[in-house]
């Protein structure tokens, strides 16, 4: 097991314990999921100029394919029929729609999976019996390319699942935090460490989604911290990987609370910014769902939420997102309404010296956040 007990100054003629503690890891965890989101749920700006291209010379093959088998010569007189039974029509046809509402409405991720089953990989087995026709006429050959098309698209749809619902839940559970741990998992390293009665700072350096065959990235935290050595109150982490972020503010055991701003530092400058905000509910949905049927029997409750937002560049798809800060109230048990839930905020406000301003300054030497 992995000592808790902070790593030693860099004063320390040892140098720094290259292990990080529980702590550090946790932390770790909790800023690599918010990166793991961004890169699983996309932006809302849909990238569709090359999936209806493929889709459009699918479509052509198809459609060529039909014209040569209906070729026919009739009384010396070259006549085109297209031998298309009404039933391949309606499929087409009904392809063509599905394909249009998954790209004008569906998330990008679904989108990308709906393409690649039903648009790349039938191009593929299209284009390699063209081409390789005279090797596909045999007896059974045509068959090879079914299989191939079929295993093609269990194995996309496998590995859409495992990368967007087995891997998440996988990477945030309590078995992979006690039994396998991110230290092991990514090679986490604590490269610096230092404290004062002010802040805490801490630097831990990590392998990159290939593993030993990519270059390393680190991360960064300066900051309060709270007794059980987590981020809590002021500070700054920043993560030097594409889909890293740089972000400042407010932070509540070990994860960032609103009010904070963070930029993600590859990209397109995206930039998003959290607040909290007084909510008024009169339905009797929870906070995190909302029945089919809505109802409002109960009494209204109030309460604080946390409300991330994209505010330039790509804006996220999955944001805005929300989290209750506390508990949800009925409105006026124990004096609580929305002027008291106001008044709170208001002196939360007070409390927290929240930066007016973030200076990201890019340079061919790195990032720099003032």
């Amino acid at each position: 097991m992995i000592d808790d007990e902070p790593p030693p100054d860099d004063d320390d003629d040892t140098g720094p314990d290259p292990r990080p503690t529980k702590k550090m890891q946790q932390v770790y965890l909790d800023m690599h999921y918010r990166k793991m989101q961004r890169d699983l749920c996309g932006t809302q700006k849909k990238e569709t100029k090359y999936h209806l291209v493929a889709l459009f010379i699918l479509l052509v093959i198809i459609y060529g394919t039909g014209l040569g088998a209906g070729t026919s010569d009739t009384d010396g007189d070259n006549k085109l029929t297209i031998v298309l039974p009404i039933q391949t029509l309606a499929l087409i046809g009904l392809w063509v729609f599905l394909a249009v509402v998954v790209t004008a409405l569906g998330p990008a991720r679904f989108m990308v999976v709906f393409y690649w089953c039903l648009v790349y990989w039938p191009l593929l087995t299209f284009v390699t019996g063209l081409v390789f026709s005279e090797l596909f006429r045999v007896d059974g050959g045509g068959h090879i390319l079914v299989y191939f098309l079929i295993a093609a698209e269990v194995l996309t749809i496998v590995t859409f699942i495992v990368v967007n619902y087995i891997y998440p839940k996988f990477v945030t559970s309590h078995w992979f935090a006690v039994s396998l741990s991110p230290r092991r998992y990514w090679n986490l390293a604590v490269t610096s460490y230092s404290k004062n009665e002010h802040k805490t700072t801490f630097e831990i350096e990590y392998d990159g989604k290939w593993g030993c065959l990519a270059r390393r990235h680190h991360c960064r935290y300066s900051g309060q911290v709270n007794g059980a050595g987590l981020p809590h109150g002021q500070g700054v982490w920043s993560d030097d990987s594409y889909s890293g972020e740089i972000l400042s503010g407010f932070w509540e055991d070990g994860k960032p609370s609103s009010p904070f701003k963070s930029r993600q530092y590859g990209g397109k400058g995206n930039t998003f910014v959290g607040v909290r905000l007084v909510y008024f509910m009169a339905t009797d949905d929870s906070f995190e769902s909302t029945k089919f049927y809505p109802t409002n029997e109960n009494p209204p409750r109030v309460g604080v939420a946390s409300v991330e937002c994209s505010v330039a560049g790509d804006f996220m798809s999955h944001l805005p997102a929300a989290e209750l800060v506390g508990e949800m109230t009925v409105e006026g048990e124990n004096q609580v309404s929305v002027g008291s839930c106001c008044l709170a905020l208001d002196q939360f406000s007070r409390r927290v010296d929240d930066a007016k301003s973030l200076k990201i300054t890019s340079t061919s030497r790195g990032v720099s956040v003032e």
